[in-house]
């Protein structure tokens, strides 16, 4: 992905560190997490198969990150038995990454289908709390915009859901293990 301003200016770039199946044949993966400093934030991108990974939405997090911007292409399930259940997981990770680390995410999934793919949509805006604030719950393109107070996700992070300094990285050694 490439990281744009308001201006035209490219700030960056960031590689899908998360690769999905079949992906793995054709792409290597990014190993790094940078952060957008832009004029209404600190940035981070994931795409597509990152939000599965709450590791992806923290490296993000402790580097100060106030917004995470998601890009996906989450497709519509391929057995007809679990119709909604791409979907339900798309609202579960992209709510959990944003209430994991009190941040506040956009997401925008592709909607429409190609040849052997259809794409849900459901694009989101999603506040610190884990709380959509504005979405597109249909299969519809669309555009959604919300205004956003970091001053919350700075309140939470140090007043209430204190995850960053409660939490033990000194016990996480496992985490950083293959499976």
């Amino acid at each position: 992905a490439v990281f744009i301003d308001n201006k035209g200016e490219i700030l960056g770039t960031y590689r899908k560190v998360q690769l999905f199946a079949a992906e793995k044949e054709s792409f290597r993966p990014g190993c790094e997490y940078p952060i957008f400093n832009t004029k209404i934030g600190r940035i981070g991108i994931m795409i597509c198969w990152d939000t599965a990974f709450p590791e992806v939405a923290r490296a993000y997090a402790l580097q100060g990150a106030d917004l995470l911007v998601v890009s996906t292409n989450w497709e519509k399930p391929y057995l007809d038995d679990v119709e909604t259940r791409n979907q339900d997981d798309w609202d579960l990770m992209t709510r959990a990454r944003a209430f994991d680390n009190c941040c506040y995410l956009a997401a925008a999934n592709r909607i429409g289908f190609d040849e052997t793919l259809g794409f849900f949509g459901r694009s989101k805006i999603i506040g610190p709390t884990g709380v959509p604030i504005k979405e597109l719950n249909e299969e519809v393109e669309g555009i959604i915009s919300a205004e956003i107070d970091y001053t919350l996700s700075h309140k939470l992070r140090t007043a209430y859901y204190t995850f960053f300094k409660d939490r033990r990285p000194d016990t996480f050694d496992i985490i950083a293990r293959r499976y």
